[in-house]
């Protein structure tokens, strides 16, 4: 705080003038020489990637990118760029030639480091080994969902950022977590449903000759109610709106899976979905 005006709002510089609660500065990563081993991209163009995957992912995020005075700012290092070695990630994958990024930095707010980061992404496997350039590509993407998604978690809790960007109306936190909320209440609710039908089918068992012994009938009950309630949970995550999807914690889970888009993220949220139902059929033969 400054002394001379300890009244100061932190959207104001030091100067006194207005600074946007939402605004961001994303300053270039420096490559560090010792840990660039990489031939099909240079120094610049990874920064250049890093920086434009950033300025795409803190839009989603609700940020205003800028070059000025900035209420958030982003800075950091790229420690290593590894290409490693695609032919023997084609004959030894996940033991030999695995592709490497690694990143750290902080989130700064005004003048104090509110959140530090340090990413490390590695791949040891793709089609023919992978390719080297779309590895770093995806590493360095995936890293710029993390640290987006850590700079809107600071974003809320310090200015209370509106996420969900230019792509579709902002969702603030709380309805995030209203909608998650109400999936996880309905996904309750279908498991009690489909458990009470599990009971009296169980119940009606000996009847049709089914086979499922007494002592088992209580676990196979209780096992249809919670691949119910996952199977809705996953269904529910799948058909959120994008603004959902784009809130800090479900891009930090998209970062983490591995997935590069909202749209795959449906996808496996969709397989995941089903699972529970193919299992709910086989469930039977597992007792």
């Amino acid at each position: 705080m400054d002394l001379d005006n300890p009244f100061r709002t932190p959207t104001e510089d030091s100067s006194g003038n207005a600074v946007s609660s939402n605004s961001i500065r994303i300053e270039p990563f420096q490559v560090r020489a010792s840990g660039f081993h990489c031939r099909v991209l240079t120094e610049a163009q990874v920064s250049e990637m890093l920086a434009k995957e950033l300025a795409t992912f803190c839009g989603e995020q609700g940020f205003e990118i800028i070059n000025g005075k900035a209420q958030y700012t982003i800075k950091g290092e790229i420690v290593k760029i590894d290409q490693g070695n695609q032919l023997l990630r084609y004959l030894l994958p996940y033991l030999a030639g695995e592709a490497m990024v690694e990143i750290h930095g902080e989130v700064v707010q005004g003048t104090h480091s509110s959140k530090t980061f340090h990413i490390k992404k590695t791949f040891s496997m793709g089609v023919f080994g992978g390719s080297s350039k779309g590895m770093i590509k995806d590493g360095l993407r995936l890293a710029a969902m993390k640290i987006a998604a850590d700079a809107g978690l600071v974003g809320h809790q310090t200015s209370g950022l509106k996420r969900g960007g230019s792509g579709g109306a902002a969702l603030d936190p709380m309805n995030t977590w209203l909608y998650l909320g109400l999936v996880a209440l309905a996904a309750l609710i279908a498991a009690l449903i489909v458990g009470n039908v599990a009971n009296g089918w169980a119940l009606a068992a000996p009847e049709r000759h089914d086979g499922i012994a007494m002592e088992d009938r209580g676990g196979w009950v209780l096992l249809q109610g919670v691949l119910a309630f996952i199977s809705i949970l996953f269904g529910g995550l799948a058909a959120a709106p994008d603004s959902v999807l784009k809130s800090s914690g479900m891009i930090w889970l998209r970062a983490n899976a591995g997935v590069k888009s909202i749209i795959a993220q449906r996808i496996l949220l969709g397989i995941l979905c089903a699972v529970p139902i193919l299992l709910a059929h086989l469930s039977k033969l597992l007792m």
